[in-house]
Order: C-alpha cells, then sequence, then structure tokens
C-alpha cells in the first residue's frame, strides 16, 4: 500500500503536466488564428503555472479542508510546504519546457506581417518575468527569451544586407551589380557570425574599401548592433522595422 502511493502521485504529476502543456497549446492556437491577444496569453500562462502545485497536490487540500482539529490541520500545511519545495525543481523545469514551448511558436507567428511587433516583445518579457520567478538561471533566460529575438535579428540583417545592394547599385549607375548576390551573402553571413555589437565594425572596412559604404547602411548596422546589445525594442527600431 505504501509503495503504491508515491507511484500514484507520480502518475498523477505527469499527468498534471500533459495536461497544462495541452492547455497551454490551446491557447497558443487561440493566438495563432487571432482568438486571443497575446497579453491574455501570458496571463493565463503564468496563472496555470502558479497554479501547478495546488493542481498537483489537490488531495492533500481536499485532507486538509476535511480536518476539524488545528492540530492536524498545522501538520497537513507543514507537510504540504515541504512537498512544495521539494518539487519546485520540478515546477521549474517544467515552467521553463513551456517558456521554450511558447517562445518558439511565438517567434513562428512573429514572422508573419499583420502580427504587432510591439505585442511580441511583451510577450517576452512577460516570458521573462516568469521565469526569474521561478528561479530560472541567467543563462536559460537568455537562452528562450533569444528564440523569440533572433527572427528580429534576421530581419535586421535583412535589412542592413538590402542597403549594402542598394549601395552597390547606386556605384553600377542604379542598375544590379553583377556582384550583388555574392556580396551579399558575404556579408550577410558575417553579419549573423559577429559577436553581439560588433556587426558594424567587422564588415566597415571591407566596404568602405569598395565603396559601398552609406549613411543608409550606417544606420541599418547601428540598429542591428544596438538590438543585439540592449536587446530593447524601441520604438526607433519598431519604426526602422516597418518601413
Amino acid at each position: 500500500m505504501n509503495n503504491q502511493q508515491p507511484r500514484q502521485r507520480d502518475s498523477r504529476f505527469w499527468i498534471t503536466v500533459l495536461s497544462v502543456l495541452a492547455t497551454t497549446a490551446t491557447w497558443v492556437c487561440l493566438l495563432y488564428h487571432g482568438k486571443l491577444s497575446e497579453v491574455s496569453l501570458c496571463a493565463l500562462f503564468i496563472l496555470t503555472l502558479g497554479g501547478f502545485p495546488l493542481i498537483y497536490n489537490v488531495d492533500r487540500l481536499s485532507k486538509m479542508v476535511a480536518e476539524t482539529k488545528w492540530g492536524k490541520l498545522l501538520f497537513e500545511t507543514y507537510q504540504f510546504k515541504q512537498e512544495v519545495e521539494v518539487k519546485a525543481e520540478s515546477v521549474r523545469k517544467m515552467g521553463e519546457e513551456l517558456a521554450d514551448f511558447n517562445a518558439r511558436t511565438v517567434a513562428a507567428i512573429s514572422r508573419r506581417r499583420d502580427v504587432r511587433d510591439e505585442g511580441i516583445f511583451e510577450i517576452r518579457d512577460r516570458l521573462r518575468e516568469m521565469l526569474v520567478e521561478i528561479g530560472s538561471s541567467d543563462t536559460r533566460i537568455s537562452e528562450i527569451c533569444g528564440i523569440i529575438e533572433q527572427p528580429y535579428i534576421q530581419r535586421l540583417v535583412d535589412r542592413a544586407s538590402h542597403a549594402i545592394a542598394r549601395r552597390m547599385a547606386e556605384t553600377n549607375d542604379n542598375q544590379p551589380h553583377p556582384q550583388a548576390n555574392e556580396y551579399v551573402q558575404k556579408y550577410r553571413r558575417i553579419l549573423l557570425e559577429s559577436p553581439a555589437g560588433k556587426a558594424s565594425g567587422q564588415v566597415r572596412p571591407d566596404l568602405e574599401a569598395e565603396g559601398f559604404w552609406s549613411d543608409d547602411v550606417a544606420q541599418a548596422l547601428s540598429f542591428l548592433d544596438d538590438f543585439r546589445l540592449s536587446r530593447k525594442a524601441t520604438p526607433a527600431l519598431l519604426e526602422h522595422l516597418r518601413t
């Protein structure tokens, strides 16, 4: 009998995890089809995560409510607190898995043209707050938030690449430069692989030597470097992405 209880509680734990994952997937689908706002998704996600210990310990809570003697009630409360602390690591891991799942889904949605970029960054910020609350490491928080940020880094690199291609055309009587594709692909690869904040410095000497540097190129690279350093979605950055 004593051996059955741990197995039952383990089974209930994984059933609860699967239920939360299924519920979260449903909410993300509603967000994708425009039936749910980004802010509502975050609120429901955080509410679910916060209620996970209560859902998992529903039998213990029921027993506590049924007790009438204060001594037994206090003892049950103490036992419940201990069990929640033991499960804190499991809750953190589950929270990170859910956050990772949501981040990947939101990153995919962010590539749609009709999506509010401000709303995407609101979700990122709320996920970061949730991860801090459950005790995730700074490295793990950066990894998960980076999933949402990566499509925007790629868009900024594309903007810089297009600015370089336009400048190349300007040096060729406003006609497509015969080596445009080769040069743009080379610079795009350098920009994607460059350390945060170093993109402009890595390509500027070569661009200036070739005559492909311009104010538009400098501005596009500045937005890329600033975002990769600060990770902040400033109004100027959002406007740059829309134009």
